[in-house]
């Protein structure tokens, strides 16, 4: 931001700095991202490639444990051709209280637990659907998971900025109006 203010310093149009100074660095300058891109730490994504891990390390992580889980678990198989399985859990159940069922549809990768959904790789109890019929439960983990994709968001690189005289300022859209109604009453009361 130093060298951005030295290189301003001049310009008799301020609106771009004042504009740029409402929002963190970090937000519009890749340079600011302390060693991420786009999530993903330099240093760790390295790592990944150099041991050819396929998936990224806590999908793998939350496998392993989903394994561990699927093994205390009950699968029932509805039907081995639309692949649809009833899992019922017993992991540290308390007595009284009644075990869960999820559905699995392994065809259309749902769960009823809603985790595969939701994140994209295998829950423990598609785990244990996958387990009952010896099928890879990491045929079920999604495409961005992989270090393929991973290697994707380095695809992009950062474009050379041109002279500073040539950077387009979008006029500001809208100007935000505080509601006054919404203010504390200042007398009596804080």
């Amino acid at each position: 931001m130093a060298r951005l203010e030295s290189d301003m310093e001049g310009q008799t149009d301020t609106s771009f700095q004042k504009w740029l100074g409402t929002m963190e660095s970090w937000q519009w300058a890749q340079s600011f991202d302390e060693g991420f891109r786009y999530g993903q730490m330099t240093t760790n994504l390295v790592e990944g490639i150099e041991a050819r891990h396929v998936f990224v390390e806590d999908v793998r992580d939350a496998m392993v444990a989903n394994r561990r889980m699927a093994r205390s678990m009950n699968v029932e198989i509805y039907s081995r051709h639309h692949e649809t399985f009833l899992v019922t859990e017993s992991i540290g159940r308390r007595p009284g209280i009644p075990l869960r069922s999820y559905g699995v549809d392994l065809r259309n990768r749902r769960c009823d637990c809603r985790r595969f959904q939701t994140l994209h790789y295998p829950c423990a109890h598609v785990g244990a659907a996958c387990a009952k019929v010896n099928l890879n439960v990491e045929q079920f983990v999604d495409d961005v998971y992989t270090l393929e994709y991973t290697l994707r968001v380095w695809k992009n690189e950062f474009l050379v900025l041109p002279d500073l005289s040539m950077w387009e300022v979008p006029p500001t859209a809208f100007e935000l109006v505080p509601d006054r109604g919404l203010r504390r009453n200042l007398r009596g009361h804080p």
